[in-house]
């Protein structure tokens, strides 16, 4: 809204502001917000955590062309300031991924060259990871394609915080009916207790699932890079697998390259065969469902005796 009667405003979390048709950070500031303050004189303060060099860097850069003072405050800092214990810094460092550590604590402007996923290694590719066990969720995650994108499902289970993708299916110019299909065979082949679906935002396709009795809700796509970041951290910390069987998304772990122009984008131009749709198929998953880990029955192990036995242990259980 424009109108030049505004006394100040609050621009939060800028770096992750979502503009399109070809306007940026800095058009927006320019055409709308600045205007809305002019006759008053006004004041306004834009805050932020860092999203890479995107483009609320070249605003930072430009600061006193705005008018603005800059201020930036990073943990290091708060060490500086006896706020935080040197102890306590190096705790927190040693608890995220290193990209992860300097760009969300101590706010640089961390610059994606090269391999996206340059932690994904042959230690990541278990051969001899086990199918779901019948009490645990199957977790799967769906993105929608045709050509020269492909539809693409990612079938996983979590097991004491860790992710294990175990099978994909992979198919250009499907229809919904056969991604549905795919679904209910690794249900029926696996004999799962629960499944728990995300997919990508095609309305259409989501409903000839629920229509088919699939559950799925909707996957959540508004942070791509901050999903980008959470798989590279499952990665470095050893919390992610994934079965030789999924070959596509091996592909697309090992080939993945950031855009060496448009700052925290990938350049599609290097997936020959599609546009990464098992990468962003992975994010939708580890964002959603990484957490969807079921837990183990506790057996009764007077079941096979008799009834009075096995009563008497539910109950002791139960009080526990």
């Amino acid at each position: 809204q424009r109108g030049g009667t505004y006394g100040g405003f609050h621009w939060s979390e800028a770096a992750f502001s979502k503009i399109e048709l070809g306007e940026t950070i800095v058009s927006v500031l320019q055409k709308v917000v600045l205007p809305t303050i002019s006759l008053t004189n006004g004041y306004g303060l834009i805050e932020t955590t860092l999203n890479g060099k995107n483009q609320f860097y070249e605003l930072w850069e430009n600061h006193k062309e705005f008018g603005f003072h800059r201020f930036l405050l990073g943990l290091g800092d708060m060490v500086e300031l006896g706020l935080l214990t040197r102890e306590q810094y190096d705790q927190t460092k040693g608890s995220y991924h290193p990209d992860v550590f300097r760009q969300e604590f101590d706010c640089e402007f961390v610059s994606f060259q090269g391999r996206v996923y340059p932690e994904f290694t042959e230690r990541h590719i278990n051969a001899d990871m086990p199918w779901p066990e019948s009490w645990q969720t199957m977790v799967f995650a769906i993105d929608w394609g045709y050509k020269p994108g492909a539809t693409v499902v990612l079938f996983a289970y979590v097991r004491d915080g860790k992710m294990f993708v175990f099978d994909e299916h992979y198919q250009h110019e499907e229809l919904p009916i056969k991604t549905g299909e795919a679904i209910f065979m690794r249900k029926r082949q696996l004999d799962t207790a629960k499944s728990v679906g995300v997919g990508d935002h095609d309305i259409a396709r989501n409903a000839e699932l629920l229509a088919r009795g699939i559950e799925v809700g909707l996957a959540d796509k508004v942070n791509v890079m901050g999903a980008r970041m959470q798989i590279k951290e499952a990665l470095y910390f050893d919390r992610l697998e994934v079965h030789p069987r999924c070959k596509n998304l091996i592909r697309e772990l090992e080939s993945a390259t950031w855009h060496i122009k448009k700052e925290g984008e990938l350049d599609e131009s290097q997936d020959s065969i599609g546009h990464f749709d098992c990468e962003a198929t992975l994010r939708y998953l580890i964002r959603m469902l990484s957490e969807a880990e079921a837990k183990e029955p506790d057996l009764n192990p007077y079941d096979a005796m008799d009834g009075a036995s096995a009563r008497a242990h539910e109950m002791w259980r139960n009080r526990r």
